[in-house]
């Protein structure tokens, strides 16, 4: 947000100013150690023999979220910084959509995974979640985060359904651990609902 992303590329705050009237915002995922928290559930480099991600590391993953979305954190010095940028503007800042299903469901991905870690994932992702709309609302703002609990949204769903997919790539076309073209939708339609 404050730096350039790739060399030539203005920071993101950049692009704001006075005439903005709305900013959407997704943040402190990738800062709480996201890459960190999916390395060793899926048991990769350093974690490969780690039996249980939350004693391993789940009390480090706990204070980055205090820490970045905590007051004066990061995560409000972004709020504050486009405060002063676009003091009129709307910020409707986003959650995260599921990865891990339902508690009691599972799917070839993560039955390949330790239940413990499948658990203690899908904890850490609402406790994100949770941080987000706190920072968000102490900051005057809102959060967003669609629901749909008539099919699996999350990555476990079916390539038509799902809102995020493990590996990425076809049939859904979206990055890995991220969100697919549908769950983009269900956001953007979050979004348009709060403003």
């Amino acid at each position: 947000i404050f730096d350039e992303q790739h060399s030539g590329v203005a920071p993101q705050i950049d692009a704001l100013d006075a005439d903005t009237d709305l900013i959407t915002l997704s943040i402190g995922g990738n800062d709480v150690g996201f890459g960190t928290i999916v390395g060793c559930i899926t048991k990769q480099g350093p974690f490969a023999t780690t039996p249980d991600c939350e004693a391993a590391i789940g009390g480090s993953v706990s204070a980055k979220i205090a820490e970045v979305f905590g007051v004066d954190g990061p995560v409000d010095r972004v709020y504050d910084a486009i405060s002063e940028a676009s003091p009129s503007a709307e910020v409707v800042t986003t959650q995260y959509l599921p990865l891990m299903p339902a508690e009691g469901e599972i799917c070839a991905f993560t039955r390949a995974l330790s239940p413990a870690d499948v658990t203690w994932a899908r904890e850490v992702a609402e406790a994100i979640n949770n941080a987000v709309a706190e920072a968000a609302e102490r900051n005057g703002h809102v959060s967003v985060l669609p629901v749909d609990t008539t099919v699996d949204r999350s990555a476990c769903g079916e390539a038509d359904e799902r809102w995020t997919d493990f590996l990425g790539g076809a049939p859904t076309g979206a990055a890995a651990f991220h969100p697919t073209a549908l769950g983009q939708q269900a956001m953007a339609d979050a979004i348009a609902a709060a403003i």
